[in-house]
C-alpha cells in the first residue's frame, strides 16, 4: 500500500518537474515565468512533506501506543502548535494539539492553586429574610419592577431568556407564558453584606440563573447578575459553575457588584483516536480569565506558542494529560459534589418559599 502511494507521489513530482522544464523552454521575458517556477517548487516540497507525514501516520495507525509514546510521536510528525485561534472550543482538533510542556504546566498550576473552589452558602436571619421576601414576592407577582443592567425598569414577565443575545435598544416584550412555578428559588447572601439576594433559576430556560438585589434605602430592586451560558448552577455565595453536557465545566467568581472577577474553563472530550484505534478522552484547561486589567495574567510568547485561543469564551487553553487535569481540577470537582448536596436544602418552589 505504501509503495502505491509512493508511486503516486513520484508521478505527481514528475508532472511538476516536466511543467517546470516546459516553462524553461520559453524565453523568460517577464517575471511571470520565474514566479511560476517558484510556485511549482513550493508545491512539490509541500506534496512530498505531506506524503511522508501521511505515510508515517498510516503506519502508526496499526499500532496501539501508550500516552508517552503518543506525545513523542505526534511531536515527531508535526503536530499543530499553539498560538492559534478558533471560533469555539468545539472546533479544537483535539488529538492533533500539542501537549503543554512541563514549565508552562507549572505556570498554569500556580494560577489554579491560587483559586479557592470551596463551596460556602451564606444565609441571613429569619427577620431580615421576611422583610426582603415581601419585596421579592411583589417582584415575582409583577407588582414591582426591577432595573436591568442597562437601567431599564421591567417586570418579571418582561425578563428575556439569559441565553439570548438581544439588541440593547430592543423593547422587551411581555411573556404571556410567564409562570412562577417554572422557577426554583434560593434566598442567600451572594455579595457578603449579610442581606439576602433572590436567586431565580429558570427550569424551562436551560437552567438560566437571575440574581436580584433589594436596596431598602431606595426601595429598589436591581438585576444583580444573570448567567450568559446555559446549565448554570449556584456553587456558593458569590460563585457559580456550569456544566455543558459533561463536556465543558465553567467556574465563575463574582464581586460585590455582581461582576465577574474571573472565569475558568475545563474541557473533556471523548472521541476516536486514530493513533490508538480506540475511543479516548482528551483534556484541556484554560488559564483564569480575569476581568480587571491589573489582574490579567501576562501571556508571554512562550505561553502563547503553546496556547489555543477560543474566541467564544475569550480564553487561552492548553492540552494536558489526565494526570495533570486531575491535579488541577480535583478540588473543584470535590467541592462541586458538596455544593450539589448543600443547595438541595436551600432550594424552594414558589409555594415553599412564600407559603402559598
Amino acid at each position: 500500500m505504501r509503495k502505491e502511494k509512493h508511486l503516486i507521489v513520484f508521478f505527481m513530482l514528475m508532472l511538476i518537474f516536466l511543467s517546470a522544464n516546459a516553462c524553461l523552454s520559453v524565453e523568460p521575458e517577464t517575471e511571470n515565468v520565474n514566479l511560476l517556477l517558484i510556485d511549482l517548487k513550493e508545491i512539490s516540497i509541500k506534496v512530498f512533506i505531506e506524503s511522508e507525514r501521511h505515510n508515517n501516520l498510516s503506519e502508526k495507525e496499526d499500532e496501539v501506543l501508550s500516552e508517552p509514546e503518543i506525545k513523542d510521536y505526534i511531536s515527531e510528525i508535526g503536530q499543530i502548535d499553539g498560538d492559534q485561534e478558533y471560533e469555539s472550543f468545539l472546533d479544537f482538533p483535539y488529538f492533533e494539539l500539542a501537549y503543554v510542556t512541563d514549565d508552562i504546566y507549572e505556570i498554569i498550576k500556580t494560577e489554579y492553586f491560587k483559586i479557592d473552589f470551596a463551596s460556602n452558602f451564606k444565609t441571613s436571619g429569619s427577620g431580615v429574610n421576611d422583610l426582603y421576601k415581601e419585596q421579592f414576592k411583589q417582584l415575582l407577582e409583577n407588582e414591582k419592577q426591577f432595573l436591568d443592567k442597562q437601567g431599564n425598569a421591567l417586570y418579571m414577565n418582561q425578563l428575556e431568556p439569559a441565553y439570548l443575545l438581544l439588541d440593547e435598544d430592543a423593547k422587551p416584550e411581555v411573556n404571556d407564558n410567564y409562570n412562577v412555578n417554572n422557577f426554583q428559588f434560593n434566598l442567600m447572601d451572594m455579595d457578603g453584606d449579610e442581606k439576602p439576594e433572590l436567586c431565580v433559576t429558570d427550569c424551562i430556560d436551560l437552567q438560566s440563573i437571575y440574581i436580584f438585589k433589594y436596596f431598602p434605602d431606595q426601595d429598589q430592586i436591581e438585576l444583580w447578575y444573570k448567567t450568559n451560558v446555559s446549565w448554570t448552577f449556584l456553587h456558593g455565595s458569590g460563585t457559580l459553575y456550569s456544566n455543558y453536557g459533561g463536556l465543558r465545566q465553567t467556574f465563575c467568581k463574582l464581586d460585590k457588584e455582581g461582576k465577574e472577577i474571573f472565569t475558568i474553563f475545563f474541557f473533556e472530550r471523548e472521541d476516536f483516536n486514530r493513533l490508538t484505534n480506540q475511543p479516548e478522552v482528551e483534556y484541556m484547561v484554560s488559564l483564569p480569565n480575569y476581568s480587571a486589567l491589573e489582574q490579567q495574567i501576562e501571556i508571554t510568547e512562550e505561553i502563547s506558542q503553546q496556547a489555543y485561543f477560543a474566541k467564544d469564551m475569550n480564553c487561552y487553553c492548553f492540552r494536558v494529560t489526565k494526570e495533570q487535569f486531575d491535579e488541577l481540577t480535583g478540588e473543584y470537582f470535590e467541592e462541586q459534589m458538596i455544593s450539589t448536596e448543600k443547595i438541595k436544602e436551600l432550594t424552594y418552589s414558589y409555594g415553599e418559599l412564600f407559603g402559598e
